[in-house]
């Protein structure tokens, strides 16, 4: 890992805002501590997870992140709702 890609992993496992990136297939490949906090999972268990099997309610129509990845356009001014695998969040 180059000095960028630290530098980089470091801001995003300490920024007070939740983050969590997903690869064009929708597998998680960052999730940090405060998107731990937000949604109760630990990144452990997210971390290479497709986030069909994270949020089971979610799918390409309810999941504005999906449909994103589908159609590769912008969820602009929309309203986002989900629960993690355990129901809750």
């Amino acid at each position: 890992m180059n000095f960028e890609q630290k530098l980089l992993e470091i801001i995003l496992s300490n920024i007070d805002e939740g983050i969590h990136v997903v690869d064009s297939e929708g597998n998680t490949v960052i999730y940090n501590k405060a998107m731990e906090q937000i949604e109760g999972l630990n990144s452990s268990e997210v971390i290479g997870k497709n986030l069909k099997d994270l949020f089971p309610n979610l799918n390409e129509t309810t999941s504005t992140l999906l449909s994103a990845l589908k159609t590769g356009q912008p969820a602009l001014e929309r309203y986002q709702t989900y629960l993690n695998k355990r129901g809750t969040i």
